[in-house]
């Protein structure tokens, strides 16, 4: 290892130490999840420079330099609820498959993603040169795309997407189900909800996908980035 990338590592090491040092009595996890976020968008910056647009270069870091298994993975959940208002025929296959699928997760617990299913798999199921909505292909429900949205709800908003929080001891992706209790304006009566799966990035997850890409870059790290007093270029 040169002594450039060796001092990079280091850099970095000491960066996301300090993130996970930060203590919040309010939303810790979002400012942890938001600063390990930006330390992702520096190292693909470090490997792919200016080569690719913000988020191709950062699922392609996801995809290529981390190796994250689940990168290309279709997320169910997010299918279905964008099934929900979608009417056309085309689709009923598509939509019963994945009601099917998620009605078979367990409702007491968080559910891993491993659940989650295949693009191959869904394609046969309906004609893929329709857009769900008129709007999405199924590579827009892939984790790495999801975790692109994630990020950029976290660093341009300072919220998580959705309505998920690190409820549970689990370090890797999952789901959690929810309910929402409210008064029928109606007849006056509570009433709950149909479980909604939330779906969730833990810290510790975005903690291991960091050490993950050190181990394996091996690029000189500040040959796409400038560290002078010139901001305009």
């Amino acid at each position: 290892m040169n002594n450039n990338l060796e001092q990079y590592i280091v850099a970095i090491s000491g960066i996301l130490d300090s993130i996970m040092s930060l203590e919040s009595k309010q939303y810790e996890d979002n400012f942890k999840k938001s600063h390990i976020n930006s330390i992702i968008d520096l190292l693909s910056k470090s490997v792919y420079g200016s080569q690719f647009g913000n988020r191709e270069r950062f699922t392609k870091f996801i995809t290529e330099i981390v190796g994250w298994e689940y990168a290309d993975i279709v997320s169910l959940q997010q299918i279905q609820l964008n099934l929900i208002s979608e009417e056309r025929k085309e689709f009923k296959g598509l939509k019963e498959f994945v009601d099917e699928k998620l009605s078979g997760f367990p409702k007491a617990r968080p559910i891993p993603i491993d659940f989650d299913i295949s693009i191959t798999e869904l394609e046969k199921l309906y004609n893929t040169q329709l857009k769900i909505n008129e709007r999405f292909t199924l590579e827009h429900f892939t984790h790495k795309n999801l975790m692109y949205r994630y990020r950029n709800a976290l660093i341009h908003e300072m919220r998580p997407a959705g309505t998920s929080f690190d409820l549970f001891d689990m370090s890797s992706p999952h789901y959690v189900s929810s309910t929402i209790v409210s008064k029928n304006k109606d007849t006056g009566k509570m009433e709950i909800s149909n479980p909604i799966w939330q779906l969730n990035y833990p810290v510790d997850f975005y903690i291991s996908l960091v050490n993950s890409s050190l181990e394996k870059v091996d690029i000189n790290p500040y040959g796409n980035h400038k560290s002078d007093s010139q901001w305009v270029l």
